[in-house]
């Protein structure tokens, strides 16, 4: 299990919020893993999985030559980092979600993508994700949580911090709108312009 470490949690957040907040977790002993197991890939081939992760979802359309463009971009800007990015499945290898972290020289794992496809895939993918990051020399997370996410983050005993961090969004269509304010769209660090800023 993980060591709680002294950190505010802000009340009352609104679904919206809560999809862009961050994660902070002091790792201590080491993570155990949950049913299921984890397959390394490279960031290109996300494409293939999101569809099925997102389901019904808000979602990016993304295609293997914007990521790999994206990747070496990344890779540029966190040139000490070790990236990792793997799918996790459930015993009879159905998909139960992805992650996809870049571990810093500090310890610190900055996790750009935390995807499960529902709440129940989320006790298999979080345990997998925290694991796979301690075995790498993680002794800190750090990331956006996705909604389906949330119960096991705070059932794996990771301490909650609200930082608050704008996102800029535009869309003609309201219905568009509506699902990022709720909290409902997939989006993550690989999005928009936020790994830009490390």
């Amino acid at each position: 299990s993980k060591s709680l470490s002294a950190k505010v949690v802000r009340k009352g957040l609104k679904p919206a919020l809560i999809a862009i907040d961050e994660v902070r977790g002091k790792l201590g002993a080491a993570p155990r893993a949950a049913d299921g197991y984890v397959e390394n890939i490279d960031l290109t081939r996300l494409p293939g999985y999101m569809m099925e992760i997102a389901g019904e979802a808000l979602h990016p359309e993304y295609n293997e030559a914007a990521l790999a463009w994206l990747s070496n971009r990344m890779r540029q800007n966190w040139s000490e980092g070790r990236f990792a990015s793997a799918i996790v499945r459930e015993s009879d290898g159905a998909l139960a979600g992805i992650f996809t972290y870049v571990l810093q020289p500090d310890g610190l794992a900055q996790v750009l993508q935390l995807f499960a496809k529902n709440r129940q895939a989320a006790q298999r993918v979080v345990p997998h994700l925290l694991k796979h990051a301690y075995d790498a020399g993680a002794i800190r997370l750090s990331g956006r949580i996705e909604q389906r996410c949330v119960q096991q983050l705070v059932a794996q005993h990771c301490a909650l911090e609200y930082r608050r961090q704008l996102v800029l969004f535009h869309a003609k269509q309201t219905a568009l709108l509506n699902h990022v304010l709720r909290g409902e769209a997939l989006l993550s660090g690989l999005d928009g312009e936020w790994w830009m800023m490390f």
